[in-house]
């Protein structure tokens, strides 16, 4: 499931493109594993709180994710925003939650993104599609 997000009725923000270079990525980093991905589901939402003001652990990112977790913990949700913030306000690139947090909390699964680090993306030298990669390294690994 990827979820996209946009600040305004403008949700041209990601190509399906770059969302197509991001699973071919993941799908050439985990080759060895045993673990594929597919776009099973792609949702675009116009959320500006969502696209702007995403904080690790913040209210908007429950919010967010409570309202478009789809699948079980075979599923990885991935949610592409403009920008991502630390407990502190620093900026990220990308986070995720630990396998074993799924349990606990299930609606919190999933990998949260800055679109500037898609294929393509805005982040130069970030933004080969790594980012997802080293990211659902965290999620994936059940």
């Amino acid at each position: 499931m990827l979820n996209l997000f946009a600040a305004d009725t403008i949700l041209l923000h990601h190509s399906i493109a770059q969302l197509v270079a991001q699973i071919d990525q993941l799908n050439f980093d985990y080759a060895n594993t045993g673990v594929s991905f597919q776009g099973v589901n792609v949702t675009r939402t116009i959320n500006n709180a969502w696209y702007n003001t995403i904080q690790y652990g913040g209210p908007a990112q429950t919010a967010m994710k409570t309202a478009l977790r789809a699948g079980g913990p075979a599923d990885l949700n991935v949610y592409v925003v403009g920008h991502i913030s630390d407990e502190n306000g620093g900026d990220l690139l990308g986070y995720a939650t630990f396998p074993y947090q799924y349990q606990g909390n299930p609606l919190d699964d999933g990998v949260v993104l800055d679109g500037s680090s898609l294929p393509a993306g805005a982040s130069i030298g970030y933004n080969t599609g790594k980012v997802g990669s080293i990211s659902s390294s965290m999620s994936i690994m059940r």
